[in-house]
């Protein structure tokens, strides 16, 4: 009877060993993959901002090409821009005083 209880326990123990080495391989691997996830992460906020660089660019690109084709839309361009800096102009003044 003796050699059965303590057979059971040594088999118990063998369980409970590789519990915990397979529970220890576990948590590594968790690490891991928590750690590939922040550096996804990171990355995907970095495509992000540069994809919205790109489509701003694009906006830019686009309204350029008009204005090649368009003297008209050209001058009213021109005028836009200086009413704008005249604006800012106007804005730093208010800031320095």
């Amino acid at each position: 009877m003796e050699k059965t209880i303590v057979q059971q326990l040594n088999a118990i123990k063998q369980k409970l060993e590789r519990f915990t080495r397979k529970m220890q391989q576990l948590s590594g691997e968790n690490q891991q993959l928590k750690e590939r996830l922040a550096v996804a992460q990171q990355q995907k906020a970095e495509l992000q901002q540069q994809l919205e660089v790109l489509e701003s660019q694009k906006k830019i690109l686009k309204i350029a090409k008009g204005l090649e084709h368009d003297p008209k839309a050209k001058q009213e361009a021109k005028l836009k821009v200086n009413e704008f800096i005249k604006e800012i102009d106007k804005c730093i003044a208010l800031l320095q005083d």
